[in-house]
């Protein structure tokens, strides 16, 4: 697969992940709290799309190098974006500097660079997803 088709498809499969995002939202549906299958759907497609995409601009010549550089970008993202939303107090608040050694404290920001496109969507309250509490 080529650069430029690798970038294409992931592109495709973002605004496909923003469709399921659309579909299920709050604001569409009425539903406070949609079925965990589509969220994951689209945290799933997001990230599949993000890579490829990433796939493609980073333009390596092997695909699994590739893909790999792809998913650990994915994470770099998510860690930098909880980072900042710990420092700026909108994310992991509840927690200080002094509970570094609780697993509760790095589970909670495991689970937050992995789903930031979530994150990003809620803060933002995107098609009224600001009231949805996962």
């Amino acid at each position: 697969m080529s650069y430029q088709s690798r970038a294409i498809v992931g592109l495709l499969l973002i605004f496909a992940s923003f469709g399921i995002l659309f579909y299920i939202s709050p604001a569409r549906t009425g539903i406070s709290a949609p079925e965990d299958v589509w969220v994951y759907g689209f945290i799933g497609l997001f990230a599949l799309g993000f890579m490829l995409f990433s796939m493609g601009i980073l333009g390596h010549q092997d695909a699994y190098t590739a893909f790999v550089s792809g998913f650990v970008l994915y994470l770099l993202v998510g860690g930098a974006i909880t980072l900042t939303l710990y420092i700026t107090g909108n994310g992991i608040h509840q927690y200080s500097l002094e509970d570094a050694a609780n697993p509760a404290f790095w589970g909670e920001a495991m689970r937050l660079s992995i789903l930031w496109p979530l994150t990003i969507v809620q803060l933002t309250g995107f098609w009224g997803w600001e009231a949805f509490n996962w």
